[in-house]
């Protein structure tokens, strides 16, 4: 199903099809078939039109039906044949976009139309003898040949690897110090007074003791003073004998 974000109307130099590719035009704002996989291509052509100068819409972004000219696999980049249809896009080509869904040449399948330069690769085949691979160590076999003037090989993928390398040392040596640190301070015991945990809870209120809570009496202080006064003297007389001096 098409959902096209940006559709805008050019003007044709010829005749479009439906569903067709096209490139950028003759002149500004002008459009046409696409014939290669090498042309700037601009978008997907809607509905079509019959003759050159009529107005054409172009789905230039968003999800456009696209004619398969070819055995389309779902989200493989696509280019343009020379029909304008589109076929799966191999090194170099341009790009309309990518299929949303797979089909065969003559479906109306669906493009995600993202244009861009194109599909591009590098890759290196070297052949060694058993010989060869023995003497790897004494004789280094150069894999890419020697850049020309004004070009350099840039070793992306080792200076990616370093990278990472680093990366890994640096994030190792801080979970190491982490724990070291843990362990440091785990080891070291601490312990809080409860009395003095409640009397910084409590800084306004004075803890203090009274002589009846110290010594454990439970008698309120005037039964005491109550039994004091009420206590009568008492004496006792021993019969003594006198002598005269």
């Amino acid at each position: 199903m098409k959902t096209p974000l940006l559709t805008k109307n050019h003007t044709a130099d010829a005749a479009i099809g439906a569903h067709r590719i096209v490139k950028a035009g003759s002149a500004d704002r002008y459009v046409a078939t696409a014939t290669a996989a090498t042309d700037a291509l601009m978008g997907v052509s809607e509905y079509g039109c019959t003759a050159a100068g009529d107005g054409v819409d172009i789905i230039q972004s968003g999800i456009a039906e696209v004619y398969y000219g070819g055995t389309v696999t779902r989200g493989a980049p696509l280019t343009a044949d020379g029909d304008g249809a589109a076929v799966a896009a191999g090194e170099g080509d341009r790009v309309i976009g990518y299929a949303v869904i797979a089909g065969v040449a003559g479906d109306i399948g669906e493009v995600l139309v993202i244009p861009g330069n194109g599909v591009s690769s590098f890759r290196a085949e070297i052949t060694l003898t058993a010989a060869q691979v023995k003497a790897l160590n004494a004789a280094p076999i150069a894999l890419v040949a020697a850049p020309g003037a004004g070009k350099a090989i840039v070793p992306t993928l080792a200076v990616f690897f370093r990278s990472c390398l680093a990366k890994i040392q640096t994030h190792f040596a801080r979970v190491v110090l982490s724990m070291a640190m843990r362990m440091t301070f785990s080891a070291v015991p601490v312990r809080v007074s409860k009395s003095l945990l409640k009397r910084r809870n409590e800084p306004n209120q004075a803890n203090v003791r009274s002589t009846i809570q110290r010594f454990g009496r439970t008698a309120k202080p005037s039964t005491i003073r109550s039994e004091m006064c009420s206590t009568k003297p008492s004496f006792s007389l021993t019969n003594r004998t006198a002598v005269p001096r």
